[in-house]
């Protein structure tokens, strides 16, 4: 499989360099003084969860079981706060500011180590069509809104993913293909290495007793030398798992969902913001 083209690549040398300069510019008080101009566009950034980045429960779980803490901080607090501040996105050149170039200045964080949101948007039907990161993650009220929608936000993850199930015999084997579809403009999921999407099929026999439990993770892997690898679901295009089912097991009813989890560890870890983005039951013969 061929590496997805960079945002040099794809987006120009002059969208590289905006970034990189947003990356070493940040304003001396953080962005504390534009809440006196701008305390509409201030009020609404404070509630997102860029501006607390550094202290979520799901953030603080992933970071501790990482190999170098200290670098997950360059994008979830370089000013050393609580979260980003304005200014590591604004800069700290004279004001009134240029507008940013998007997605290069969302490259600067969300294309860090461990994160793939904008390399997969840049080979999306969503960039393919003309759309910016803004269109889903910023717009309210028919403008811009600096409270940035995620997936937390719970209104992107309605209906974000589909699955598809069908059975077919081969001999005297059965056999269950999921197909997994979902609509973001980007990888799913999006964010850190900590998130997760799963799929888990179930199956019990006729006395309901459990037959059967599979469990597929998509998101970053890492391996027994610490290496990170991507296996998010890529965007615009199905994911297929086949799986045979045990004939001496005697299943009867099949249970397949498909999770969205925030916080790192298996599929059982307790996770009070995962959601279930889709669910099936399937009767067998």
């Amino acid at each position: 499989m061929s590496r997805p083209r960079s945002i040099a690549d794809r987006a120009g040398p002059a969208i590289v360099a905006l970034a990189l300069a947003s990356l070493q510019a940040t304003a001396a008080d953080g962005g504390k003084g534009c809440a006196d101009c701008h305390p509409r566009q201030a009020a609404a950034f404070e509630r997102s969860a860029m501006a607390r980045a550094a202290v979520t429960p799901a953030f603080t779980a992933e970071r501790a079981d990482a190999a170098d803490p200290r670098r997950c901080l360059r994008c979830h607090a370089p000013g050393g706060g609580r979260g980003v501040a304005c200014g590591d996105c604004h800069g700290s050149g004279p004001h009134p500011f240029p507008p940013l170039e998007q997605p290069a200045v969302c490259a600067r964080c969300h294309d860090a180590p461990g994160e793939n949101t904008v390399r997969s948007f840049l080979d999306s039907p969503a960039f393919a069509a003309g759309l910016r990161c803004s269109d889903c993650h910023a717009v309210a009220d028919g403008g811009f809104n600096h409270h940035f929608r995620g997936a937390r936000s719970g209104d992107l993850l309605r209906d974000a993913a589909t699955l598809r199930a069908f059975l077919r015999s081969e001999g005297d084997r059965t056999l269950a293909t999921v197909t997994i579809r979902h609509r973001a403009g980007h990888a799913m999921p999006g964010g850190t290495t900590g998130r997760a999407v799963w799929l888990r099929i179930s199956g019990r026999d006729e006395g309901g007793r459990e037959r059967l439990d599979r469990r597929w993770r998509f998101g970053w892997n890492r391996d027994r030398e610490g290496r990170w690898h991507d296996r998010t679901l890529p965007p615009g295009r199905p994911v297929a798992i086949e799986l045979p089912l045990p004939s001496a097991a005697g299943i009867r009813h099949l249970t397949i969902e498909l999770t969205y989890r925030f916080r790192p560890g298996p599929l059982d870890t307790p996770d009070p913001d995962a959601v279930i983005l889709d669910r099936m039951e399937i009767e067998l013969p």
